[in-house]
């Protein structure tokens, strides 16, 4: 699985990055929603996972300006935020998120969701 993971965060970033490439799946790195438009705009990923709070540019204007984008309008997008509140869920939902998940979680975890995720748009059971 070829996977986009966004956050500020640069030891969240290691440490997810670190276990998702032991199991063979290729990581590309963002640490705000620019480098994350950009990504989109020039490579296919099969999941992007993104944090709603992040300088430069937030979650929230990433997943609008990817869902724009010819490459982004399909990929499942997991938002993935220490401030999960339902109004929150509700709105990343509508704005185009596939799914909303709360910080912290353990990476073996995400990682299952990341792959039940692409299974589906694949139209696997």
């Amino acid at each position: 699985m070829k996977i986009l993971f966004v956050d500020d965060a640069l030891d969240t970033r290691e440490i997810y990055r670190m276990y998702f490439s032991l199991g063979s799946h290729t990581v590309h790195l963002a640490e705000n929603g620019v480098e994350a438009v950009a990504a989109v705009e020039t490579e296919a990923f099969d999941v992007v996972v993104l944090d709603m709070a992040m300088p430069v540019m937030s979650g929230w204007e990433a997943l609008e300006q990817i869902r724009q984008l010819p490459m982004g309008r399909d990929v499942p997008v997991i938002f993935f935020t220490a401030y999960l509140r339902r109004h929150i869920e509700e709105r990343a939902l509508a704005a185009g998120a596939n799914m909303v998940l709360s910080k912290p979680m353990m990476p073996a975890e995400l990682l299952a969701v990341m792959e039940d995720l692409q299974k589906a748009r694949n139209g696997a059971a």
